[in-house]
């Protein structure tokens, strides 16, 4: 028949092997979360930089279709200027204003076609850079998945197993002797 310093004993012989065993995870559950913290981070940054690819793909297309309007209106209205359809002076002049105003709007829009050229030139390095980096990522985090879930798998049954043991013999002890035995183990993991 066991005694009550038995059981306490055969606790304490349990407790250092459940202490052990959640050291061999150690930092792992830590690590994971944290590389799942830094995909989330990528995976956000990949989709604004998409975002923006998109955006700057489709002000393109709207460009170059207002481009194309104002250089027919611009051919429109050279040839009412100069086919004799113009009435008097002051209609003249003001078809060579709007002439004039559009080739400038024109120009402002050669110009924002190669500014945006040059933003999605840097825009689509960005993304591949990011897109590496969040490969990286995703497969630092698989691995240390993968660990944690081996390390877990092999514990997991002896864990089970030493839990309902140590369960018992808690059960088992006298109350009293359980309580000091705890309060002492919360100072001294080796109690």
């Amino acid at each position: 028949m066991e005694t009550d310093i038995q059981r306490i004993a055969a606790l304490a012989h349990i407790d250092e092997k459940l202490d052990e065993m959640h050291e061999e995870l150690g930092d792992l559950p830590k690590e994971v979360k944290k590389l799942e913290a830094a995909v989330r981070e990528r995976m956000r940054l990949v989709e604004q930089t998409e975002t923006s690819l998109q955006e700057i793909a489709s002000h393109k297309s709207n460009t170059h279709i207002t481009f194309q309007e104002f250089t027919d209106k611009e051919a429109k209205l050279a040839d009412t200027q100069f086919t004799g359809k113009v009435r008097n002076n002051k209609e003249f002049d003001a078809i060579t204003k709007e002439i004039e105003f559009i080739r400038s709007e024109r120009v402002r829009l050669e110009q924002e076609l190669a500014q945006n050229a040059l933003k999605q030139e840097n825009l689509e390095n960005l993304l591949g850079t990011q897109q590496s980096d969040l490969k990286d990522f995703q497969e630092k985090l698989a691995q240390k998945e993968k660990e944690l879930e081996d390390l877990s798998n092999e514990q997991n049954d002896e864990f089970k197993t030493l839990q309902k043991k140590r369960k018992e013999l808690s059960a088992a002890v006298n109350n009293d002797w359980y309580l000091e035995y705890e309060r002492i183990r919360t100072f001294h993991n080796d109690a």
